[in-house]
């Protein structure tokens, strides 16, 4: 997983719309959805929640809580 899809899994596994997680990366929408189908194919995963449920699974991503949430809004 390349750095920039790491930037981009974070705000899928906070629920964040591909259109929010371009605007606080700085790139486009479309460019959030080619990192997100390039994670599925490498994950071969067929959904953003599976590939949350994965990545949590083997410790890449944390376990968001809703206290982290609406603190980070």
């Amino acid at each position: 997983m390349t750095p920039r899809e790491k930037e981009v899994v974070l705000g899928v596994a906070k629920g964040e719309l591909n259109k929010v997680i371009g605007y606080n990366l700085g790139i486009s929408e479309r460019t959030v959805k080619m990192h997100r189908a390039n994670l599925c194919s490498k994950l071969n995963v067929t959904s953003a929640v599976e590939m949350a449920a994965f990545l949590r699974k083997i410790g890449v991503l944390p376990v968001f809580s809703p206290l982290y949430r609406a603190k980070s809004r």
